[in-house]
């Protein structure tokens, strides 16, 4: 099984981006940058780390050097808020593998973080599907440009959109489009197997 993903980071404002990991089935444990000392001893081991480059200067630096003695050769991932368009760049300081430079555009920059994290972990490519081929997704198909259509305009609905399907034409997939580019997007996506639930009990 695949090493989980080390986060650090002080803000608020990347948990929903952390939720949604998890959500498409990546292991994270998350710590603050003034309990760095939990991991400091590489005990554990992580498959990458993800660090808020929000952190004052100094103690993101002290904190990449620490780590760097730990886990020499771990792949570490920035991320940091910009103005512009979202983009990634290797950083001049040899010290990450990738800086993310982020706007407030939460769909985007998960794409863009779940893409980095494939990169530099080869072993995601087999275990994840990527986000940015769902969120972005096109199609030569009137009917199924008809459904995606639908989709945008229902996804900051408050109520329950029932999606009918045979086996295999994607029911999922849409479902996981609506919850990630809508308002449910901070929250917990949880897929539930209606079959193997009484009828009476998935009622109740």
């Amino acid at each position: 099984m695949l090493s989980p993903i080390l986060i650090i980071s002080d803000s608020a404002e990347y948990q929903p981006l952390f939720i949604a990991l998890n959500d498409l089935g990546l292991r994270t444990e998350q710590i603050s940058s003034g309990n760095l000392g939990l991991v400091a001893e590489g005990k554990k081991r992580f498959s990458a780390i993800v660090i808020d480059w929000g952190l004052v200067v100094p103690r993101r630096l002290e904190i990449l050097k620490q780590l760097r003695r730990v886990w020499p050769d771990l792949p570490v991932v920035a991320l940091a808020r910009n103005g512009s368009s979202p983009r990634r760049r290797k950083s001049q300081s040899g010290n990450l593998a990738e800086h993310l430079s982020l706007t407030g555009n939460e769909k985007e920059a998960l794409a863009l973080l779940l893409d980095s994290l494939r990169r530099v972990v080869p072993d995601l490519r087999t275990e994840v599907a990527t986000l940015s081929d769902l969120l972005f997704i096109k199609t030569p198909s009137n009917k199924m440009g008809e459904i995606l259509t639908l989709t945008d305009i229902m996804k900051d609905e408050s109520g329950s959109v029932l999606i009918q399907g045979e086996t295999g034409t994607g029911k999922e997939v849409i479902a996981k489009l609506l919850h990630y580019s809508g308002r449910r997007h901070a929250a917990p996506f949880v897929a539930i197997n209606c079959a193997a639930i009484p009828e009476n009990l998935l009622e109740s």
